[in-house]
């Protein structure tokens, strides 16, 4: 059916499933995406959800503070031990597919894992939701961790990994000078 171009969103749904079964995740994930780009609700979706691999592509990260709302240090500049506040990540991406996404955030400070937050799941800095309301490039808020207490994170090197189902999406390194 697939090879006579069907638009059976079924089709491509099983067939991602067998790939994925047969280890081909990439495969898997191409065949997820074209079903799910063809009918989203379908009683497949769900089924064969974790054939689609992650829903984005990641681009680059950046890191910056914010404080009650306001960007203290903008995106992607030189981060300052002073100004430091909640470390706010920002990905840019391609989106493979629309829904809501839970991603998982570990934030290590100096080879430490930084923890804390209940919501998270176990072994994890924080947990963060995102909406992809169409698919393309499209930059993605991941959320902070910090307080608003200028200073709160001392100098050093900072790694953020990105996390979704288990799988490592992206990692990013850091400084705080």
């Amino acid at each position: 059916a697939i090879d006579y171009g069907t638009e059976l969103p079924e089709a491509y749904y099983v067939y991602s499933a067998s790939q994925y079964n047969l280890g081909n995740k990439d495969i898997a994930a191409e065949f997820y995406n074209k079903a799910h780009d063809l009918d989203s609700e379908n009683f497949y979706a769900k089924k064969y959800e974790e054939c689609g691999g992650c829903p984005i592509e990641c681009i680059n990260i950046e890191h910056g503070f914010t404080a009650n709302g306001k960007i203290i240090t903008d995106f992607g500049k030189k981060l300052h031990h002073s100004k430091s506040t909640y470390i706010e990540t920002r990905m840019h991406a391609i989106a493979l597919r629309t829904g809501k996404y839970t991603f998982d955030i570990k934030l290590y400070q100096n080879g430490k894992l930084s923890t804390g937050d209940s919501r998270a799941s176990e072994g994890y800095t924080y947990s963060t939701t995102i909406y992809i309301f169409e698919t393309g490039k499209d930059i993605f808020n991941l959320g902070g961790w910090g307080n608003d207490t200028p200073g709160c994170w001392r100098a050093g090197n900072y790694r953020l990994e990105v996390w979704y189902k288990g799988e490592l999406v992206e990692e990013s390194r850091f400084k705080i000078e």
